[in-house]
């Protein structure tokens, strides 16, 4: 009984994502990797949660910043890698966390932040204006790095 609007989403980390209806109930799946979890539930169930609670559909805010860097994403779908997002000389510096995949927590542990790749993007160069997506109060992720 249960409708399946969507079950696979064209991103990196999270693509088996999956979102259905159930009489007047919203169902998410969520992805077995810690990462891909964290990352669909930022994108896709946080909203909705915000908006059942009377709140705006208010998502991660977008940052724009220099790439520490170079970053080669392969995949053909939108990524969203863990980095770190910091206060540089006048511009944010969002550096690309060192991991290997959705399953690697401690590659992204130091990250408060999601490095966005665009689909169609196979190569991102350092000193390269990007977006990320901020995970956390910056004010608060630098006063923590120091």
């Amino acid at each position: 009984g249960v409708m399946v609007h969507f079950e696979s989403v064209s991103m990196r980390p999270g693509k088996p994502t999956v979102f259905a209806t159930w009489k007047d109930r919203w169902v998410f799946g969520l992805p077995g990797n810690p990462l891909s979890t964290f990352v669909a539930f930022e994108l896709f169930v946080r909203p909705v949660l915000k908006v059942l609670q009377g709140l705006p559909a208010v998502g991660l805010p977008v940052v724009r910043g220099l790439l520490q860097a170079d970053v080669v994403e392969r995949s053909g779908r939108s990524a969203f890698l863990p980095a770190r997002v910091s206060s540089g000389s006048g511009m944010l510096e969002i550096s690309p966390a060192n991991w290997k995949g959705s399953a690697d927590v401690f590659g992204a542990v130091e990250s408060n932040g999601l490095l966005i790749v665009p689909a169609r993007v196979a190569r991102l160069t350092k000193g390269e204006t990007v977006e990320a997506l901020l995970c956390e109060d910056l004010a608060y992720a630098n006063e923590v790095s120091l």
